[in-house]
């Protein structure tokens, strides 16, 4: 797998700093990001029937929802 499809295929992004002296700011925007996350666990029981698809969506302005594609 290329390196530049690496990030998009595990939710995540790749960020560019022009100048050594941007990257505090990045990280410190980074970490803000970071701060308010939640994490969603998805299990069914062991008798039930994995799901082929499974959909999360948030009504709350300005949020967003990152997932990888889920391989099921």
């Amino acid at each position: 797998m290329a390196g530049s499809r690496r990030p998009r295929r595990s939710g995540g992004r790749t960020e560019q700093i022009g100048q050594a002296s941007g990257i505090p700011t990045r990280l410190s925007e980074i970490a803000y990001e970071l701060r308010d996350q939640l994490v969603v666990t998805y299990a069914t029981p062991q008798s039930a029937k994995p799901a082929e698809k499974i959909e999360i969506a948030v009504k709350r302005r300005g949020v967003k929802v990152r997932a990888p594609k889920w391989a099921g």
